[in-house]
């Protein structure tokens, strides 16, 4: 009897995945357990493992469709078993009234019942498949009705991009005189707009509150020069965020109001200490998380970070890679940038924003003298962290960059 292969739910809030790839061909024998696709969620890559041994059979999903959660993607059959089609599909009657309600053709609603049976459980769950996540938080956003809206997703499924353009095509139109005819559209990736809507989110939900400092860094480069020199025979050279990484979580281990995350049922004090990286990548802004990096030392959390980097920008990197963070480093320094405002990672309350080091006067005692310096910037959620606890913590992570063999007392 052949087993159904589906689409299966990593998240919570997960309603639909998209294929990205098969990793064997239609007609191979697996074993049960096997890698046999890929799919990307609003989050990360995952693999989809085989529910049975046999040979793959019946895909039906072809790499960049989006399927709803639960719904059969292939088939596993038996080695000698004979294989024409799908099993036929039956809609039972309450399943096709409510089709019919919700004035979708039941025909293409995928059967997860038992033999191919359409239920009104898959009818709902293909309703709500039919609109992305972030189509639906747009959507609240601009008071649009999504009955009204025309998806270009696969399978007609309404993107975030379905309903900017239907609040945008209901506005004003814009002159031919003013409208710029040599525009190039470029579709957002699921990816990319979870972030636009988290990021709109945080500016619009935190009370943000910038603090900047700028540190005298000669230890802090000296520092890193000897790491690097005492490390290379392990491949773990720690970069400057891996070490701000192990300073930072030092002062986070002194201020627990600063590693926290603000939840629904209010402020939640978090013991493990999990910092988060920003990191740019063909798909969007990810921040893989380095766990308990106040355990860690300089080279573990360099060769963590190494790695989880790596998975990230190869677009491999798992839930856990990206989950749990309580609080975040974005350094834009190696792109020569001396200052700026970062946007905080909800639900975490502050996140550090690192410039590059430059060579400027510095007093010393009685004269100016050339020393690296370098900005920092943090960000923090006046909601909760008010600008004397945030100071103090900044002022402790300078003195930490400062004079860095404070780490070890």
């Amino acid at each position: 009897m052949a087993t159904p292969v589906i689409m299966p739910k990593f998240e919570m809030a997960q309603e639909a995945g998209q294929i990205t790839r098969w990793l064997v061909a239609e007609g191979a024998l697996v074993e049960q357990g096997q890698p046999i696709a890929e799919t990307e969620t609003d989050k990360a890559t995952m693999e989809i493992e085989a529910p049975a041994s046999g040979v793959l059979r019946g895909v039906c999903a072809e790499p960049g469709v989006t399927m709803p959660v639960g719904q059969t993607i292939a088939y596993i059959v038996a080695p000698n078993e004979a294989w024409q089609t799908a099993p036929a599909v039956r809609v039972t009657p309450i399943a096709q009234r409510v089709a019919t309600e919700l004035q979708l053709d039941v025909a293409q609603v995928p059967g997860t019942g038992i033999r191919g049976r359409v239920t009104r459980a898959d009818v709902e769950t293909f309703a709500r498949a039919r609109a992305t996540p972030a189509s639906r938080r747009v959507a609240r956003e601009r008071k649009v009705d999504l009955a009204v809206v025309t998806g270009t997703g696969p399978r007609n499924r309404i993107q975030a991009t379905d309903v900017i353009a239907h609040a945008n095509a209901t506005q004003p139109a814009v002159s031919a005189a003013t409208r710029d005819v040599n525009e190039t559209v470029v579709p957002l990736t699921s990816v990319r707009a979870v972030i636009a809507q988290r990021m709109s989110a945080s500016a619009h939900s935190v009370a943000r509150v910038t603090l900047t400092t700028e540190v005298e860094v000669s230890e802090f480069v000296r520092w890193r020069e000897r790491l690097k020199i005492a490390l290379k025979d392990h491949g773990r050279e720690p970069s400057y965020t891996d070490l701000l990484v192990a300073l930072v979580s030092r002062a986070l281990g002194e201020h627990p109001g600063i590693n926290a995350r603000l939840l629904d049922d209010g402020l939640h004090l978090v013991r493990e200490i999990n910092i988060g990286i920003a990191v740019e990548t063909e798909r969007g802004l990810l921040v893989p998380v380095i766990r308990r990096a106040n355990e860690k030392r300089i080279g573990e959390i360099a060769g963590e970070a190494r790695e989880l980097i790596a998975r990230a920008r190869a677009g491999k990197s798992s839930l856990e890679d990206l989950a749990g963070g309580t609080f975040t480093i974005t350094n834009l320094g190696m792109l020569d940038i001396d200052a700026f405002t970062p946007i905080i990672n909800t639900p975490e309350v502050a996140i550090l924003g690192v410039g590059r080091i430059v060579t400027r006067p510095y007093w010393d005692a009685q004269q100016f003298v050339p020393r690296p310096q370098m900005i920092l910037s943090l960000a923090i959620d006046h909601r909760v962290v008010d600008g004397a606890p945030g100071a103090r913590f900044l002022q402790r992570v300078t003195q930490l960059i400062k004079e860095p063999y404070l780490l070890l007392a």
